[in-house]
């Protein structure tokens, strides 16, 4: 998958100003599995990074859009020990709408497999409305632009009461369900 789900480690976070949060941290992982060190071991540790620029008041029609850029980097729990790492690049943007609670976002993804030809990328646009003060509906919209392995994903992103996580359904034309 080009993207990580979740990690189990350490984040960091630091605004350093209104407008500029940052974040790093080290995971166990670089894909989902809980507990379970990488490359077999727990030497190998993931690496994350971000940061977030927020508009301010004064951008007008922009106020309060929020341009975020993220890096991590490291082994799946499963690879072997001269298996390649992974390095996945995210920069993405939320913008408001002008309708109350909705609004637009957009975003890149580039996963790079280092010793390998199979790097990927993908394009996303969503839509995110704010249902009500803890839950939103998000629509989301993928194509995987890599070496013509693009197929249009549509997913349907809601939240399970609770905070028991998000439920989502997903139709890919022409496709499985994934």
């Amino acid at each position: 998958s080009i993207e990580p789900t979740s990690h189990t480690g350490l984040l960091l976070s630091y605004k350093v100003a209104d407008a500029l949060s940052i974040n790093a941290g080290v995971a166990n992982t670089y894909d989902a599995v809980v507990n379970q060190g990488s490359r077999l071991n727990k030497s190998n540790p993931t690496v994350l990074a971000s940061a977030s620029l927020t508009a301010p008041d004064s951008l007008g029609f922009l106020k309060g859009a929020v341009l975020t850029a993220g890096v991590v980097d490291g082994f799946k729990s499963t690879a072997s020990t001269c298996a390649s790492d992974k390095t996945l690049v995210y920069v993405g943007a939320t913008l408001p709408t002008g309708i109350d609670k909705l609004t637009l976002g957009v975003a890149w993804d580039h996963l790079n497999i280092r010793k390998s030809r199979t790097d990927q990328d993908a394009l996303a646009a969503y839509l995110s409305l704010k249902t009500c003060e803890k839950s939103s509906l998000n629509l989301r919209v993928e194509y995987n632009i890599s070496a013509n392995l693009g197929t249009p994903a549509v997913a349907l992103v809601a939240p399970v009461p609770g905070n028991a996580g998000t439920a989502t359904v997903a139709a890919v034309p022409g496709g499985p369900t994934p």
